[in-house]
């Protein structure tokens, strides 16, 4: 028999930018403009108290160096 697939998930991906994906109730969750996981251009705070993009911090180019 096959694997029941699960009805709600998340997935996220760190490479050249930060995202994600969200499933909900078995259908993808695009929120109301399209780009509901968008991770990448969240803003947060860095260890020097500055405003910083998400994919500035934690992309893997961010990371190396």
């Amino acid at each position: 028999y096959a694997a029941r697939r699960p009805s709600n998930s998340a997935y996220r991906c760190c490479g050249s930018f930060v995202g994600a994906g969200l499933v909900a109730e078995g259908r993808l969750w695009q929120g109301p403009t399209g780009n509901s996981a968008s991770l990448g251009s969240m803003l947060v705070t860095d260890e020097h108290g500055q405003n910083q993009f998400v994919h500035l911090i934690a992309a893997l180019y961010a990371l190396e160096n």
